[in-house]
């Protein structure tokens, strides 16, 4: 996922590479055995249970007073109900069938379009959390802020300082997050959609050969970006039926290669849409003074000022990226047959769809390879979350028997 920018639906259902078809298979999270180095191990929701118990499940942990948390969803047994009431040999004979409905197993079986009260609240409530916007927050699609998991990075400190008309100096301490984090620190703040079977772990440490370290430390080290690539590649490898055992980095300049089941090689190397640069620490501590009041707009310096990217410098952006990082990742300079995944999790739909319209008015002289992948994070959080509650009250239930 080498951009050349800063920062960052649906796989189709049957992707043709050379010939062979790529199926995806059932989701993350269905409740069937992966093969791991050898082995066989069933998805283990025990982390969910254990977040839930010690720290509370996931949308317990976000700061947001005003809400409740949803209510633990409880199964019924099945009732019965009269079917039909006949005469024989004189007698009532009363016919009783269960009228228990068929359920998933699990939240994590849930096919994401469904409607389901519960889960649509649920989701109403991580969106909130996450400072969507209250006009896009039904959409399907919402671009996921992955700020969200800057606390897995630490803070730097840097103390910035701004000389106002007058000679009046403002200094603040201003808080940036680390550059890396350890794999054992962002792994456990992942769905457990993504980390489930060791996959995405065994990724990480790896590391990325286009950045090779000397350093002994730089396996147990991670980027977010890094962190992203990895799960776009795992995702796509799972959900289209490639061995995640046989996953691997096969070159600097190729991100993921894995094998069919009849063992045909598939590389595949993912990228992000354009976004625009992080503030700068200056520019961080315009916003704190303005946003306290402190300063005004017209008192602040231009150099600590952040202003809003204009629609002719993001029109520039969206050509340049298309004419870099989507042409690179989906033409023939990756090497033949190289599929591109665009990863369009921190994309809201309107910003997709200007993208793609964005390619398509351009002269192209080849057929482009390319999958769309979206990590859909608010919804497998939710997921994850409901699980806990559900699993949680089964074990009260059978402790207060």
């Amino acid at each position: 996922m080498r951009n050349m920018y800063m920062g960052s639906r649906q796989l189709t259902k049957n992707n043709k590479i050379q010939g062979e078809t790529l199926a995806p298979t059932s989701g993350m999270f269905e409740g069937r055995s992966l093969a791991v180095q050898g082995k066989v191990e069933k998805p283990d929701f025990k982390t969910s249970l254990m977040r839930a118990e010690r720290y509370g499940h996931h949308l317990g942990q976000i700061h947001l007073p005003s809400v409740s948390t949803p209510k633990a969803i409880q199964s019924k047994k099945g009732s019965e109900t009269l079917q039909e009431t006949q005469i024989h040999k004189g007698q009532q004979v009363i016919q009783r069938t269960p009228n228990k409905k068929p359920r998933p197993k699990s939240w994590h079986e849930m096919d994401r379009t469904a409607q389901n009260p519960e889960f649509q609240k649920s989701l109403g409530i991580m969106r909130e959390a996450l400072n969507i916007d209250p006009a896009h927050r039904n959409d399907p699609k919402i671009g996921f802020p992955f700020s969200h998991f800057d606390h897995a990075f630490g803070t730097n400190q840097k103390e910035e300082s701004v000389k106002v008309k007058g000679g009046v100096e403002h200094k603040k301490i201003i808080q940036t997050p680390n550059e890396t984090t350890d794999v054992e620190r962002i792994m456990p703040m992942l769905p457990t959609s993504l980390t489930q079977g060791g996959h995405l772990e065994h990724q990480l440490r790896q590391g990325d050969a286009a950045k090779a370290s000397s350093s002994s430390d730089s396996q147990n080290k991670v980027t977010m970006d890094r962190v992203r690539e990895a799960a776009v590649g795992t995702k796509f490898a799972h959900d289209t039926g490639l061995s995640l055992d046989k996953l691997h980095q096969p070159s600097a300049e190729i991100d993921f290669q894995s094998e069919t089941p009849s063992g045909k090689k598939v590389q595949f190397d993912p990228f992000t849409s354009p976004q625009s640069k992080k503030p700068t620490t200056k520019q961080l501590l315009g916003q704190q003074l303005l946003e306290e009041g402190t300063l005004t707009q017209k008192e602040l310096p231009n150099s600590y000022k952040q202003t809003p990217v204009k629609r002719q410098q993001q029109e520039g952006m969206d050509k340049k990226w298309v004419n870099d990082a989507f042409t690179k990742h989906t033409n023939q300079s990756k090497g033949d047959g190289v599929i591109g995944l665009w990863d369009q999790t921190s994309d809201s739909q309107p910003r997709v769809n200007e993208l793609q319209q964005r390619i398509q008015d351009q002269p192209r002289d080849f057929k482009p390879r390319l999958q769309n992948v979206d990590l859909k994070l608010d919804e497998e959080y939710v997921k994850e979350d409901m699980q806990a509650q559900r699993d949680l009250a089964k074990r009260r239930r059978r402790k207060s028997i």
